[in-house]
């Protein structure tokens, strides 16, 4: 099997996770995402896959997560000692019984490989050594004239049934109703799937807490405890529910029911139900209240950067990929998008590509390099010419997955790009702790890149274009937003201020002293002298 098709064998991979949690999808949504037949999908729903009859059926993405986790579980094939599945003839065959034989892969894994009884085909498995030794000590190896009974073993239930009694959406009418406003704020507002799927999540929370009762039937005593309900978890030091999250939720349900209040069929919700879902006063302003987490300053970073090793592939990707955002001060999810034909080495200049790249509100963008050092463009230049040396193209993504540690190869045609932005975040936590400074955030690289430009840029020109470069329209955002000042840089700005106004005043005295007549001098200087003595 050559390297292409394995990957898209990978990729092909049934993922309990592939579904988004609170995501309506139909029929044709699933199908797609699972790359399966529609008799597949038939028969997931006869093993009791929840789904909602509808104009069309529709399934929730949690749902599908769980029935797949079941699904998986169900047809899971435990093997003992010396066992290996057979894909020809469907069951297990051990070697205690069979004709088996090591095979050496060309990494350091080994394959146990067992004849088939009934196709005289082989059924393998990856064994560790301490396995083979178990093997090697209970039986001898069998010639391939010595044949031994099949040991058949059934394997899963071909009638077991999802227990989907504890289905999410208990409401199917509800269900149909944020499948129809899923559609409105994708096609009609044109949200992005992060927005969209946080607004669905919000008026999933308050189905919940109105215990399914349809949407129509909503009243504002309910509203009411609801908000009551959220303001009681808003807390901001044991893990609960921030200003913020209560605030965009709020907000979330009262557009929903102001978009439901105009629906067809649905006149009987009052419009004042959705103006009782406006956050109060108190919470909008604690939600204003910038969070305080820790910003790295420049030499931090860089530091962290030239701590980091680079011996191995996965380490010099690590690497560059920290460089990358000092260079550029792109988005994690641009970083993960990025192909190599965005990179202009010559220009030093990153093409942030809206139909490749995802960018904030799909917007286009081209940004020079931030100057941060040579030596961080040397890391970042270095890590391209490897990689390309290792069979990279223009269209391969920046940043690729971990090699196969069975198969131990690229193809050319198809590298598979990082996605998890959980490493991304992992990295920053192995290089932080390596130097011994606090974890961050990937996205407050960008911050300290507003605060670098605090020093740097000094015209209102260069101020322009630091923001500009960083993806803001306006210097406002970069100040309010990126280039706050922690507590001991705000105190010591203050205290520089205060000393040049000091100074200032010193050199005015001076000048007004200058500027008097000898005898005008005299009496200030006896009134100087008088006011030093009452301070001794």
């Amino acid at each position: 099997m050559d390297a292409t098709t394995t990957n898209t064998r990978n990729l092909r991979r049934r993922n309990a996770r592939a579904a988004r949690k609170h995501w309506i999808y139909k029929s044709e949504d699933v199908l797609r995402l699972y790359e399966i037949a529609p008799n597949t999908l038939t028969g997931w729903i006869n093993y009791g896959l929840p789904y909602t009859r509808s104009t069309c059926n529709l399934f929730l993405g949690r749902d599908l997560n769980a029935f797949q986790e079941w699904f998986r579980k169900k047809n899971r094939r435990p093997l003992a000692t010396g066992d290996a599945y057979c894909v020809h003839c469907k069951n297990v065959h051990s070697a205690y019984d069979n004709e088996w034989r090591i095979k050496q892969n060309t990494s350091d894994y080994q394959q146990l490989l067992v004849e088939c009884p009934q196709t005289g085909k082989d059924a393998y498995k990856i064994v560790s050594k301490a396995e083979i030794d178990a093997i090697d000590g209970a039986v001898n190896r069998k010639t391939r004239d010595e044949k031994g009974h099949c040991d058949v073993v059934g394997l899963g239930s071909k009638t077991a049934i999802f227990p989907s009694d504890g289905a999410t959406h208990l409401n199917a009418a509800n269900l149909a109703l944020r499948y129809d406003y899923q559609i409105h704020l994708k096609q009609a507002a044109g949200f992005a799937e992060t927005t969209i799927l946080a607004a669905l999540r919000h008026i999933a929370k308050f189905e919940g807490f109105a215990d399914y009762a349809d949407y129509k039937s909503t009243h504002r005593d309910a509203v009411i405890r609801f908000k009551e309900f959220l303001e009681a978890t808003n807390s901001v030091s044991d893990g609960q529910l921030s200003a913020s999250t209560i605030v965009h939720a709020l907000l979330d349900l009262k557009s929903f029911f102001a978009w439901l209040s105009q629906r067809p069929g649905q006149k009987s919700i009052s419009p004042d139900i959705a103006a009782l879902f406006t956050p109060s006063k108190t919470l909008m302003s604690l939600a204003t209240i910038c969070d305080e987490r820790f910003v790295p300053s420049l030499p931090q970073v860089r530091k962290m950067i030239h701590a980091m090793p680079s011996t191995s592939f996965i380490e010099v990707r690590d690497r560059a990929i920290m460089a990358f955002l000092l260079l550029s001060g792109v988005r994690i999810s641009s970083l993960l998008s990025l192909q190599i034909q965005h990179i202009d080495i010559e220009s030093r200049m990153v093409f942030q590509d809206a139909r490749v790249v995802k960018t904030k509100n799909r917007k286009t963008m081209r940004t020079a390099w931030f100057p941060v050092g040579e030596d961080i463009e040397t890391v970042f230049v270095n890590w391209i010419q490897y990689y390309r040396e290792q069979g990279a193209t223009d269209t391969s993504p920046l940043f690729p997955r971990a090699l196969d540690p069975i198969r131990l190869t690229y193809s050319n045609t198809h590298l598979e790009p990082l996605t998890d932005q959980g490493k991304v975040r992992a990295i920053i936590k192995g290089a932080s702790a390596h130097i011994g400074i606090p974890y961050f955030n990937p996205h407050n690289i960008r911050k300290t890149l507003a605060l670098y430009g605090d020093t740097v840029a000094r015209t209102q020109k260069q101020k322009k274009a630091w923001s500009q470069n960083l993806g803001h329209r306006h210097i406002a955002t970069t100040e309010n937003y990126y280039g706050k000042l922690d507590l001991t840089e705000q105190i010591e700005t203050m205290n520089d201020i205060r000393a040049t106004n000091a100074r200032t005043e010193t050199m005015e005295l001076l000048q007004i002293v200058q500027s008097l007549a000898a005898d005008q001098v005299n009496v200030l200087t006896m009134m100087a002298k008088a006011l030093a003595e009452k301070q001794h």
